[in-house]
């Protein structure tokens, strides 16, 4: 959970960023944005929807995240199109509160973790937008954002799939480290984390 000082950030967390191709407005998720979110995630390809672990990617998910908002417990960001202000073209989770599943699984690789100080990450970045450099402004500042929220480490929601070498590659150029091995959903994951300080 956050502090009273942190939650008193939240509204400042706006910005303008320039964007490979485009400008855009990263900025917390409002309950008002529940219909370019649900487009959003209707966009997204099969492929990345397999990718994504935190809610579905649907326009029932959609009303659900908007409906239940509470930045006490996670902080959701979005990156709208300056050219089309109702195109998402990212969205960012930021969760405050560490399920037990997680906090035992790195408590097997030795690491405690602690909602005092660490969070975890979701971001999703359109189809469209992959692999443009998009992915990259947006982590700078959420990590950025992250810091100002008095975190101290940042571990990836659910880990990334191990045969996601592209996220894998994207995440170390962050600095993040792989810490452990699991397996869920018929899969290999890796769980990997960023120490901030």
């Amino acid at each position: 959970m956050l502090s009273q000082d942190a939650l008193a950030l939240i509204p400042t967390l706006s910005s303008h960023l320039s964007l490979p191709e485009e400008d855009a407005i990263f900025r917390p998720l409002l309950p008002q944005d529940v219909e370019p979110l649900g487009l959003f995630f209707l966009s997204l390809s099969e492929s990345t929807r397999r990718r994504y672990w935190p809610h579905a990617l649907d326009e029932k998910g959609a009303r659900v995240v908007c409906s239940e908002l509470d930045s006490r417990r996670a902080l959701r960001m979005v990156a709208f199109s300056r050219a089309s202000e109702a195109i998402i073209v990212a969205y960012f989770i930021i969760e405050f509160e560490l399920p037990a599943t997680e906090r035992s699984r790195y408590l097997n690789y030795g690491i405690q973790l602690s909602e005092e100080s660490d969070c975890r990450l979701a971001p999703v970045v359109a189809d469209a937008r992959q692999n443009t450099g998009v992915g990259s402004v947006l982590m700078q500042r959420t990590l950025e954002t992250t810091r100002q929220l008095d975190r101290r480490r940042v571990i990836l929601y659910g880990g990334v799939q191990a045969a996601n070498h592209r996220a894998i590659h994207f995440y170390e150029k962050f600095g993040f480290k792989r810490v452990g091995t699991f397996h869920k959903h018929n899969r290999d994951n890796i769980d990997m984390l960023l120490n901030l300080r």
